[in-house]
């Protein structure tokens, strides 16, 4: 079963491609689910043209020190639940992270 990587995500579009193609580069099969906090920079959902299981979601409100920071998490299992995904793992990262070593 593929590993879910969750993404929390405000800042540096870049940088959130980049970590999504190194994650689908070394686990083909993961399934990638960005919530990106909109209020500060857009994030244009075609830099992952080409990857397989990417989806990005836009979420309307994220303020420190509250459960808004929360719920784009409790959504994310939402939408899986939902669409009966299978998975075995949830790794959280926020669009700052970036492997140090080989995922698999």
């Amino acid at each position: 079963m593929p590993t879910v990587y969750f993404l929390q995500t405000h800042k540096n579009p870049g940088q959130i491609q980049r970590l999504v193609r190194r994650i689908k580069a070394e686990c083909r099969n993961a399934i990638v689910l960005i919530y990106h906090h909109k209020a500060r920079i857009r994030l244009d959902p075609h830099i992952f043209n080409g990857l397989e299981q990417v989806h990005v979601n836009e979420v309307q409100e994220a303020e420190r020190a509250t459960f808004s920071l929360v719920m784009p998490f409790l959504n994310a299992l939402d939408w899986l639940f939902d669409r009966d995904v299978p998975f075995d793992w949830i790794v959280m990262l926020s669009g700052q992270c970036y492997p140090a070593r080989s995922l698999i």
